[in-house]
Parts: structure tokens; C-alpha cells; sequence
């Protein structure tokens, strides 16, 4: 999956990293700003615990539209 396309400036802050891949992933897709990602990650964190899984290793975020505005409804990411 490339989510972007385009020359990239590297620095200290902006590196290129290739993810190793995975077996079985929970995901949730939040529909509005980020000021209320909270409830959507607090679900997903729900359904795992309720269906017996766990979580393991770091969270990954895929921005599908997004921007700079907190309160944002039109965004959308999982």
C-alpha cells in the first residue's frame, strides 16, 4: 500500500519506514475530527477485549482525508 506519492524531504523528524507485515489486524475506520478519535479507538480497544484478543506491538494509523483542523468532520482515517 502506498499512501503517498512524491518526493519526501528525510530529516531528523521525516524518515521512510517499510512496516513488517501481519497475520491478523482489528481495525476501525472514525468518520469526523480528531477531537473525538478517543471514541473510536476506546471501541475498537472494546471489541478486542470482548472477542478475546489482545493487542501487540504499535498502533497504525492510515490518514484517508485529513488536515490540520482538530474539529474537522469531513476527516476520515484508520
Amino acid at each position: 500500500m502506498v499512501s503517498f506519492e512524491g518526493i519526501l524531504a528525510i530529516n531528523a523528524r521525516v524518515q521512510v519506514l517499510e512496516l513488517p507485515a501481519i497475520d491478523q489486524m482489528a481495525c476501525v475506520i472514525h468518520y469526523g475530527s480528531y477531537n473525538t478519535s478517543n471514541q473510536a479507538y476506546a471501541a475498537l480497544l472494546a471489541w478486542v477485549e470482548a472477542n478475546g484478543y489482545s493487542v501487540l506491538g504499535a498502533s497504525r494509523e492510515v490518514y484517508i482525508v485529513g488536515g490540520s483542523e482538530q474539529d474537522n468532520d469531513s476527516y476520515i482515517y484508520y
